[in-house]
């Protein structure tokens, strides 16, 4: 699996949670996904463009925009 598919499904992971409340807290999905972009800083040019996405979707939790950004600044 490529680095911006598995972003995809952490992000997926952390929009199924916000939405469903399960088990798994938000809050956990969101550090998974910002632990995963400090593991790939080679595709930053790849996560804006996800990022970018998130921001325009109607549906999809921004919030995992902002905490992203906010310690990767």
């Amino acid at each position: 699996m490529e680095i911006l598919d598995e972003f995809d499904v952490l992000s997926e992971q952390a929009e199924y949670v916000f939405w469903r409340q399960e088990k798994m807290s938000y809050e956990s999905a969101l550090i998974d996904i910002l632990n995963f972009i400090k593991r790939h800083l080679e595709c930053r040019a790849g996560f804006l463009e996800n990022f970018k996405y998130i921001l325009n979707a109607r549906d999809t939790p921004f919030e995992a925009v902002a905490f992203c950004m906010r310690e990767l600044q």
